[in-house]
């Protein structure tokens, strides 16, 4: 009997751990960047910002789950108690991880946001991030293509 709860409170604490693992809203990344990775560098940092977020939501929820079953043990003395406690924290890290998470993306948005706005001028007015970003990329390629070209 112990051992069932055990293998289940494993098996909860690894199935929240790995929440964390969501495909990204930008989709798969396609692009192979071999040529003027500086070009390509605001979406990578997109999708950096969107695995932070990830990896806050997955420590949070896996750190939950450890500290609650630990204080469920603790206070049942039972490993049903440790399990409650696993499920119950997991869920509470997840929130707050990714309460974390959005929170830093948010204030890295602002910044960037307005990074790309500088460089992108009057032609950022309304954009989002991803939007900027993916007009900023395609201008530098257009840039670099023009460069080469011209040479």
């Amino acid at each position: 009997m112990v051992k069932r709860h055990l293998r289940l409170l494993v098996v909860t604490v690894a199935c929240i751990a790995l929440l964390g693992g969501c495909a990204s809203k930008y989709g798969a990344q396609t692009t192979q960047v071999n040529y003027y990775p500086q070009c390509y560098s605001p979406v990578a940092q997109l999708r950096a910002d969107e695995d932070r977020v990830t990896n806050s939501t997955a420590g949070g929820a896996a750190g939950g789950a450890l500290l609650g079953a630990l204080i469920g043990g603790l206070i049942t003395g039972k490993v049903e108690g440790a399990l409650a406690g696993a499920v119950a924290g997991g869920a509470a890290g997840a929130v707050g991880g990714n309460i974390y998470g959005k929170s830093q993306q948010r204030e890295n948005d602002r910044r960037l946001l307005a990074s790309y706005a500088a460089q992108l001028g009057e032609d950022s007015a309304g954009m989002d991030r991803a939007t900027a970003a993916a007009r900023l990329s395609a201008r530098c390629y257009d840039e670099q293509f023009k460069k080469a070209a011209a040479q």
